[in-house]
């Protein structure tokens, strides 16, 4: 656990460190400096709090094992790069206005669901490079239909907030926020475990 006075990450602080898995960003911690988490593989979850203004270029790059990310109310900034390579990182949610530099999450291909729940005005081009599937969900944001249309997304991938909650991926506790898993696809998850248990079962009494 950080200290809870700390206004800044600085600039490589846990560069690759392979022991850390999970971090919790101080509620005082404004700025998440260049490469402060770049190189740790080993990194599953990241809870970031209201405070948080800026995160700075490849402070999360080659975070491979990172696979959901939701963005705190505060956030105003995230810099080019620094999120590349986080290739398991399958969702984001942004709950803020948040001004995007090109890149931001090149060569994530496993990125499928970026949910924005406020509108966005500042978003430059190629944010999603090199993820091909991923679906933008908002509620009729203009600007951000014009971005896709602009960037050549498929009318496939924008989609109403109301299909991504219906999708169950929603966080209702504290705990599923900061690991990053949802009960509902967990739920499947377990419901697919017991069926092809089943199956196993059936087909060794035939």
């Amino acid at each position: 656990t950080l200290p809870a006075s700390m206004p800044k990450i600085d600039e490589s602080t846990f560069e690759g460190c392979s022991s850390l898995t999970m971090i919790i960003i101080p509620v005082n911690t404004v700025t998440i400096c260049t490469n402060a988490f770049k190189d740790c593989e080993w990194l599953q979850s990241v809870k970031f709090q209201d405070g948080l203004q800026e995160i700075q270029t490849g402070a999360f790059k080659n975070c491979k094992a990172i696979g959901r990310l939701i963005f705190p109310k505060t956030l105003k900034s995230i810099d080019s790069f620094t999120f590349e390579n986080c290739n398991s990182l399958t969702r984001i949610e942004f709950n803020s206005d948040v001004n995007m530099q090109n890149s931001t999450f090149v060569e994530c291909p496993n990125l499928i669901e970026a949910a924005f729940y406020k509108n966005m005005t500042a978003m430059d081009t190629g944010i999603f490079n090199t993820c091909p599937d991923v679906v933008l969900y908002s509620d009729n944001d203009y600007y951000l239909e014009s971005y896709a249309a602009d960037n050549k997304y498929k009318s496939d991938n924008i989609k109403n907030m109301k299909d991504y909650e219906n999708k169950g991926v929603i966080p209702v506790t504290d705990k599923e926020k900061s690991t990053g898993f949802s009960l509902g696809y967990t739920f499947i998850v377990i419901v697919i475990i017991i069926v092809d248990v089943g199956a196993v079962v059936l087909a060794s009494a035939y």
